[in-house]
């Protein structure tokens, strides 16, 4: 039997430091994508919100010029950029989205493939999108 995690996307937020206030300081999924010539947006990034950071953190992290990431660094400084996420209270289930979208998604800006909850479930994702 699989394990189903629903994800329920967030409207697509413009990358901006003035829209911080636009995100919740809970726990989560979250992406940064790109805006395409015609306007369609791509899927760059993925990452989860833990411990005592919120997505509102991870959000503003992501802007700063100490930005560890440099495909992410890059993306941000030349390209319109978007922001959704989706608020997930359970650590093992926030860490097994991040890994299953990944492996969905492939997201071009993650360097490595996030390593999940380590529960060793068959995981069934559901996307909603707004």
């Amino acid at each position: 039997m699989k394990y189903k995690i629903t994800v329920k996307w967030s409207r697509a937020i413009r990358y901006k430091q003035e829209n911080s206030q636009y995100i919740p300081e809970t726990k989560g999924v979250y992406e940064i994508l790109t805006e395409r010539d015609d306007k369609k947006l791509d899927r760059t990034y993925v990452g989860k919100a833990e411990g005592d950071t919120g997505i509102r953190e991870r959000f503003l992290a992501h802007l700063r010029q100490d930005e560890p990431n440099p495909c992410i660094r890059k993306t941000i400084s030349s390209k319109v950029c978007f922001f959704d996420y989706a608020e997930i209270p359970l650590k093992d289930d926030r860490a097994d989205a991040e890994r299953e979208l990944y492996l969905k998604w492939k997201y071009p800006c993650n360097d490595k493939e996030p390593e999940g909850s380590g529960r060793r479930l068959e995981i069934e994702l559901e996307e909603i999108n707004p």
